[in-house]
């Protein structure tokens, strides 16, 4: 069974939407859900 994991991108503020979302993937996340 798959877990669930937030990644908190407060450290990553100044950086555009596209960069956060290419860091993630290269991370080894398969997504990001958007608050």
């Amino acid at each position: 069974m798959s877990r669930d994991y937030t990644l908190f991108t407060g450290q990553w503020a100044d950086l555009p939407l596209e960069k956060v979302c290419e860091l993630a993937r290269d991370f080894g996340y398969d997504g990001l859900e958007l608050a």
